[in-house]
């Protein structure tokens, strides 16, 4: 029940930072947008051809920032995978790594290695695997 205790704390973590971190991205959404505004209230103001255009390119390149925080933003706040399957995944290797990593889904075997493992494991030529850091 311990591991069950610690996976649900570190869930309810992570959903924390997850709406920590949304919030930080509308806000620099909005920011964008007002920058862009701003830019474009001096477009109308401006008489110069070129000052425009620069006023247009600084737009364009607030735009693609925009973009970005955008893409970012459809991808925060939701976990890739429910609770429940995370949570039976990490249970089902707790009691059984060895089943785990006999599945045929590479998923399943990057999870074992994720879990059990510290890093990557060092191979050396003409000697094979060394010993690995364990968790």
């Amino acid at each position: 029940m311990t591991a069950k205790k610690f996976f649900e704390s570190t869930w309810k973590q992570r959903g924390l930072y997850q709406k920590q971190l949304k919030k930080l991205l509308q806000d620099e959404f909005q920011k964008l947008e007002r920058q862009v505004s701003q830019l474009l209230d001096r477009i109308l103001e401006a008489e110069l051809p070129s000052v425009v255009k620069a006023y247009e390119q600084k737009i364009k390149k607030i735009e693609e920032k925009k973009l970005k925080v955008s893409d970012k933003l459809s991808r925060c706040g939701e976990p890739a995978r429910p609770h429940d399957e995370m949570l039976r995944t990490s249970m089902e290797f707790l009691a059984n790594p060895c089943k785990l990593w006999a599945s045929e889904r590479l998923e399943d075997r990057r999870a074992v290695l994720k879990l059990a493992f510290l890093g990557k494991l060092a191979y050396r030529k003409n000697e094979g695997f060394r010993t690995p850091d364990i968790p």
